[in-house]
């Protein structure tokens, strides 16, 4: 079991927790903090030719019940293997599947849409870059993800409360690595050293620094690979 699963295995085997009564995922897959991406996933389904969705981390897929996929086939993947046999077990069905994937270091399954929510704010610099790599090289159409605001929308180093949305994703140091994971970060896609480019799409988030941005998947940067 590589370390990234043995770390996220602990939010699902009752070892640690996120914090949230409704999701095993957090407070931030509840419906209520989901209510504007899933109104906007409906609209994206409907307008974009997608006929297969890829969801990455899926979780314990608490909100997407709640989001009609209609012929749209379904793809949650984590790289937890006992949240995706629970998952595929429960809700698994002929038009909706689950996989045991790590992200960072496997390939990204084929899907018109790669939908990332909450993935890279447990990642490190290298390992974002990994990842998207990964969903570079699928056969992916479009590729959407949270992330910090766009500089050019909130002036860079702004605060908000005590949140500094960032100009720099300053990377977490290795020792800090298994608190990091199981915490977050506020990760700015547009931002050193990623990089990623105006999207064509953008989703308000409840938490008010957050944002749900996509892309089309020829327009994200090829990273050279992280020694």
């Amino acid at each position: 079991m590589r370390q990234n699963e043995k770390i996220f295995s602990q939010m699902y085997d009752g070892t640690l927790n996120w914090g949230s009564d409704q999701s095993e995922s957090g407070p931030g897959s509840t419906l209520e903090a989901t209510a504007p991406i899933r109104e906007n996933l409906q609209f994206i389904l409907k307008i974009l030719p997608i006929e297969t969705f890829c969801d990455l981390p899926c979780g314990d897929f608490n909100f997407m019940t709640n989001v009609d996929f209609g012929n749209v086939k379904y793809i949650g993947c984590d790289v937890v293997k006992s949240l995706i046999e629970k998952n595929q077990e429960i809700y698994g069905n002929k038009n909706r599947e689950f996989l045991h994937i790590d992200i960072v270091n496997e390939p990204c399954p084929n899907a018109d849409l790669v939908f990332c929510k909450d993935l890279f704010i447990h990642l490190s610099n290298d390992d974002i870059k990994k990842a998207i790599n990964n969903i570079r090289n699928s056969q992916a159409k479009y590729f959407m993800s949270s992330t910090a605001f766009l500089p050019k929308v909130i002036m860079p180093g702004r605060k908000i409360g005590a949140i500094e949305l960032p100009d720099t994703n300053v990377d977490v140091p290795p020792d800090a690595r298994h608190g990091y994971l199981i915490g977050d970060r506020i990760i700015n896609l547009f931002a050193s050293p990623f990089g990623l480019p105006d999207p064509i799409y953008l989703v308000g988030s409840v938490n008010h620094f957050q944002i749900m941005a996509l892309w089309k998947i020829e327009d994200l940067p090829d990273f050279e690979s992280p020694e």
